[in-house]
């Protein structure tokens, strides 16, 4: 599990875990609750933290979901076309890592034991690299 800034920069890095461990186990293990900055985080649809986050009064932002109906209504598509632009700089931030071919071939058995360093070089790299944004965004 990573955690990417508004600004692009990857800020946090969880241990590696299996295939099996689902995205709340890793949160809770990793404590990136304790973490964060105490205002607010942005999550997939899948990311089921609302309880953690409202414990800890933390806003969470994540796309709403359809729960049954057709469409979404006016106030949640305006909410989710908001989410998506946000998003943008995430998903840009996390292609910068999968340009790095040894994420999406298999490693080794003799370089497994390896994987958490790789991963905080490649971050590393993607962080000193130019910026997601533009300077003028950084205001």
């Amino acid at each position: 599990m990573t955690g990417v800034s508004p600004g692009g920069l990857i800020t946090f890095i969880s241990q590696p875990y299996g295939g099996k461990a689902s995205d709340k186990v890793i949160f809770h293990e990793s404590n990136l609750i304790q973490l964060v900055d105490k205002t607010s985080i942005m999550a997939d649809k899948g990311f089921h933290i609302e309880k953690e986050c409202e414990e800890n009064g933390i806003q969470l932002y994540r796309p709403p979901f359809l729960k049954g109906k057709r469409q979404l209504a006016k106030e949640e598509a305006i909410y989710n076309i908001n989410i998506a632009a946000a998003r943008v700089h995430i998903e840009r931030t996390y292609q910068r890592m999968k340009s790095f071919k040894i994420l999406t071939s298999k490693l080794s058995p003799n370089n497994i034991c390896h994987f958490q360093e790789i991963f905080v070089i490649i971050a590393a790299i993607v962080n000193l690299s130019s910026p997601i944004l533009a300077n003028d965004k950084f205001l």
